[in-house]
């Protein structure tokens, strides 16, 4: 046999092309980065997971404890209660799903605190995939979607935004999974029926129903997506009433991917409602009486402009701050610059080829965020990095979608893109890498609740309840019956906030002991008729916490009314 070359060695068919050669090897090098990244997230798992508690008590707020301490009362009894008696529905289902879950096989306080935040963690890893496929449906008619998809998937992975929102324990993690997968089938099922190059085709019954039941799993994660549901019918109504679908064809559409989503959010509504007799969370009901009150003596220009005040310093202003791990000093203007860029790229690109996913998913997403702001803006003035969560993921999405197309597209960008593309991975390793040496202590003065709490309880006799309106940590880590006071997660003093009679709930509790700081109690005495009078018996200084101290009082008219 010959050693020479044969005919088939020679043919057309067996030379490579390069082009494919080199678009393998840079798919090859993005699924490597992107392999690299889920490896890098759980590597900052892993350094968080192993702190000390007292550390840990800095980073993870109080709320993560109302989840926590709950759960185990749903474990061990059923009930869903914070204090063993109140009932509450004061949380968001299917992170308490899984806290319960958790709480079923781990017992240990300290063990189940660091099983909830890897269960984040590994539901943060989830979301990666997911986010390679939105970039490559979002990019399917640009060059290298493949490749960007791999690449946006790990700068999510290694994002500061996502990451610290993994490391505060509450329902940030089920909920950015739910509304990646939202926005997935949107492109897989709905968009392809949409787009004005197709002709018009009915969308299949069981695409409308996954459609219907992701948007149900978003509710579930955070029940603001009820927002989200509803502009998504509207939207989705709209895009194919433009098209020329049939009015038979939109009302198939509402009906079956709404009423999905009803179906899947109903049995919440039944639990809540057979809990506390209410359909309405308890703590999103305490928050808006907190609003009201604080606008009541505001003028009537000020609570107009208060909803884009929080549009923009609290909405959008929390995750570019995190996004891109902008430091505090330009954090007032990085809003405005984000998303004037994001306004430009829109403009400057709106009409390139392949770009209509794209620009029904912006005017989809941002009506969707931009509306939701606006409700929590108008009736709402707590605020906490967590409820960012949704405008965090659309502006990622948004930012990197027409991003990919300003290289692909804009020539200045296009002829250097590699060169920009390495400088966009080194800014995001830069920042991960910030972000993992100097995680955020947000709530320093929490380990000091932590180590005040077992002294004030030496002070306070055997068998007495004692009231917190902060009651996450005191309760979650004391054999003590803890009362929650601000009604997040305690339906019965509910009725007497509303009623400004928040001196009597003491009362006729028996709670003659209150332990928290000074700004709480004050709130408090804010919405109650008669004054509570109260002897201090012991204080602990509060570091970085606007109130100097906490303090253990004793209630004196219960004692006197009660003994």
């Amino acid at each position: 046999m010959s050693h020479g070359t044969t005919p088939r060695e020679h043919s057309p068919a067996a030379v490579a092309d390069p082009t494919a050669i080199t678009a393998g090897a840079n798919h090859g090098a993005a699924r490597l980065l992107f392999l690299l990244a889920m490896l890098a997230a759980a590597g900052f798992a892993l350094l968080i997971l192993v702190r000390p508690l007292e550390w840990l008590l800095g980073v993870v707020p109080d709320d993560a404890f109302y989840y926590l301490q709950i759960a185990r009362h749903i474990a061990a009894s059923g009930h869903s209660t914070f204090d063993g008696i109140n009932p509450t529905n004061g949380y968001h289902p299917a992170w308490m799903l899984l806290m319960a879950l958790c709480a079923r096989l781990v017992s240990a306080p300290e063990a189940l605190f660091r099983c909830g935040l890897a269960v984040g963690f590994l539901l943060h890893i989830a979301t990666g995939p997911v986010i390679v496929a939105i970039i490559r449906r979002l990019m399917v008619g640009t060059p290298g979607s493949e490749r960007w998809g791999w690449i946006a998937g790990a700068l999510w992975l290694v994002n500061p935004f996502p990451l610290f929102l993994m490391t505060q324990g509450v329902e940030s993690p089920v909920y950015l999974l739910a509304l990646a997968l939202v926005v997935l089938l949107y492109l897989r099922d709905i968009d392809p029926h949409l787009d004005a190059a197709a002709p018009p085709s009915s969308i299949p019954i069981g695409r409308l129903i996954l459609f219907g039941a992701a948007l149900g799993f978003a509710f579930w994660g955070r029940t603001e997506a009820g927002v989200l549901a509803v502009i998504s019918m509207l939207f989705v109504v709209v895009m194919m009433y433009r098209r020329g679908y049939s009015p038979s064809a939109l009302f198939r559409m509402a009906l079956v991917a709404g009423g999905t989503f009803a179906l899947v959010a109903l049995p919440w509504f039944i639990f809540s409602h057979a809990t506390v007799g209410s359909v309405g969370q308890d703590s999103g009901g305490m928050k808006m009486l907190w609003g009201s009150a604080e606008r009541a003596a505001q003028g009537v220009g000020s609570r107009l402009i208060d909803p884009f005040v929080y549009l923009y310093r609290n909405w959008l202003g929390n995750p570019v701050g995190f996004l891109f791990g902008l430091p505090k000093i330009i954090q007032g203007v990085a809003p405005l610059i984000i998303c004037a860029g994001l306004a430009w790229m829109i403009y400057r690109f709106r009409h390139a080829v392949g770009t209509g996913p794209l620009r029904r998913v912006t005017a989809w997403l941002l009506a969707a965020t931009l509306a939701t702001g606006g409700i929590y803006g108008a009736l709402f003035t707590d605020s906490q990095i967590w409820h960012c969560t949704q405008p965090g993921l659309v502006l990622f999405l948004l930012l990197m979608g027409w991003g990919i197309i300003a290289l692909s597209r804009w020539p200045v960008a296009a002829g250097n893109s590699g060169w920009m593309i390495a400088m966009i991975l080194m800014g995001g390793l830069a920042i991960f890498v910030k972000l993992a040496i100097r995680t955020p202590e947000l709530y320093p003065w929490q380990r000091d609740v932590y180590a005040s709490q077992p002294v004030f309880e030496s002070r306070v006799p055997p068998g007495e309840p004692i009231g917190c309106f902060n009651a996450g940590i005191p309760a979650y880590f004391s054999p003590r019956r803890v009362v929650n006071l601000d009604g997040l997660v305690n339906h019965s003093v509910l009725p007497y906030w509303k009623a400004g009679n928040f001196s009597a709930y003491l009362r006729d509790q028996g709670i003659a002991y209150i332990a928290d700081e000074e700004e709480s109690m004050r709130r408090g005495m804010q919405f109650s008729s008669m004054p509570v009078n109260v002897v201090p018996l012991d204080s602990a200084v509060l570091t970085g916490w606007s109130s100097t101290y906490r303090r253990l009082l004793y209630v004196d008219d219960r004692a006197r009314r009660r003994r």
